[in-house]
């Protein structure tokens, strides 16, 4: 029975120690180690390390693929491109910001950016509008989610307004808001997860009380 709990712990601990975004201690610049020549080695060097802009370059020596513009963000996600006025969208998640790159140039070298402040962490932005009655103007804004609820961010001057908050502060420490989609009926989807180190704890809790427990009742076995 010892040798069944030893394999629960160990499986356990396999399958639930997979989310491997960076907690919140670890939100400054990340450093890279400097690539060698194959991928499967490139970030297990511990050598010299790099700032992003080094990391660009030797992502483009392992595999080919070149930046059109040099990195900038801690943790990127969310691109949407918007072809109305030839804008990408994008998030900065670590970095609490969105960026906004102006593409209509047609020339990498005179692209422009512009970031917006988020007071919170943010990981899903969507596109939405208000037009006026009079459909002269109309006002851009994001619905995002943070990490513990919904809210909306003016496009113009970043102004943000909580819709709901929904991981209460007690729970904001175990799991978070974590992506999110607009179906074809124009509902947001959006998904939870758990904080990095909260799965693996409760796992190595589940395995000890299941040894535990196996242990107690094995004369009855």
């Amino acid at each position: 029975m010892a040798a069944a709990a030893a394999t629960l712990q160990r499986a356990t601990h396999m399958t639930t120690s997979t989310n491997t975004e960076a907690p919140e201690s670890q939100a400054q610049e990340q450093k890279w180690s400097v690539p060698s020549t194959t991928p499967s080695s490139a970030f297990r060097d511990k050598g010299a390390t790099a700032t992003r802009r080094d990391q660009a370059d030797e992502l483009e020596h392992v595999t080919g693929l070149r930046s059109f513009y040099h990195p900038h963000t801690q943790l990127g996600e969310c691109p949407l491109y918007r072809a109305e006025d030839k804008t990408l969208h994008f998030i900065d998640v670590l970095g609490q910001r969105i960026h906004i790159l102006d593409l209509s140039s047609g020339d990498p070298k005179s692209y422009s950016m512009r970031t917006i402040e988020c007071p919170e962490r943010i990981t899903f932005i969507a596109f939405s509008a208000l037009r006026s009655p009079e459909g002269t103007s109309t006002q851009r804004y994001y619905v995002v989610c943070y990490f513990q609820g919904l809210a909306t961010v003016d496009e113009a001057d970043g102004s943000w307004t909580v819709l709901q908050k929904i991981i209460p502060d007690e729970e904001k420490h175990r799991v978070r808001l974590n992506d999110g989609a607009i179906d074809s009926r124009g509902r947001l989807w959006f998904g939870t997860i758990d904080m990095p180190g909260a799965t693996i704890r409760l796992a190595h809790e589940i395995a000890s009380r299941t040894s535990e427990n196996l242990g107690a009742n094995s004369d009855n076995l």
